[in-house]
C-alpha cells in the first residue's frame, strides 16, 4: 500500500483513483484497515493540506474545511456564534483525545448513523462542496446522507 500526503486538494485529487482512499482524521479508518473492512491501493492523508483546517465566515455561511477536529469546533467563537448546535455536539463527542484526531469530513465521510457532526448539520441544512478532478459541486447534507447523489 502507497501513502501520499498531498499539500493541496489538486495534488490529492490528481493521486487518487477508485482504489485508493483519503484519509481525515483516520479515528474510523484505522480500524476498517485492521479489520480489513477495506484494503485500498494507497492511502491519501489529507492531513497536510492546511486549506482544509480552515473555519471561515462567508456572506451567511460558515465554511468547515473538511480536515476541521471536533476540538477546533468547540474552541472556534464562529462556530459557537453560528453553529449553536455544531459546537455544543462538538464538545461531547467522544474523548479529548478523538476530539483531537476526529474531523469533522471524516465523520460525514463515513456515514455512520453515529456520526455526532451529522445531526446539527441535517438540522441546519448544511450544503457539502464534493470536488473531483472533473470540477466542484455543491449538494445538499441530506441528499448525500440519502445516498441519492447524481
Amino acid at each position: 500500500m502507497k501513502y501520499y500526503q498531498p499539500v493541496s486538494v489538486k495534488a490529492a485529487l490528481d493521486i487518487a483513483d477508485p482504489s485508493s482512499i483519503f484519509l481525515a482524521g483516520g479515528t474510523d479508518l484505522i480500524l476498517q484497515l485492521r479489520e480489513s473492512k477495506v484494503k485500498p491501493r494507497a492511502i491519501i492523508d489529507l492531513g497536510k493540506i492546511q486549506d482544509l483546517k480552515q473555519v471561515v465566515q462567508s456572506d451567511d455561511c460558515l465554511e468547515l474545511g473538511s480536515m476541521v477536529t471536533f476540538e477546533s469546533l468547540r474552541k472556534s467563537s464562529l462556530v459557537q456564534a453560528k453553529a449553536k448546535a455544531l459546537w455544543l455536539s462538538s464538545g461531547t463527542m467522544g474523548s479529548p483525545q478523538i476530539r483531537n484526531q476526529a474531523t469533522i469530513g471524516g465523520n460525514l465521510g463515513n456515514n455512520s448513523p453515529a456520526a455526532d457532526g451529522l445531526p446539527p448539520l441535517l438540522a441546519m441544512g448544511a450544503l457539502v462542496r464534493l470536488a473531483s478532478r472533473d470540477g466542484e459541486e455543491i449538494l445538499p447534507l441530506a441528499q448525500i446522507v440519502a445516498g441519492s447523489l447524481p
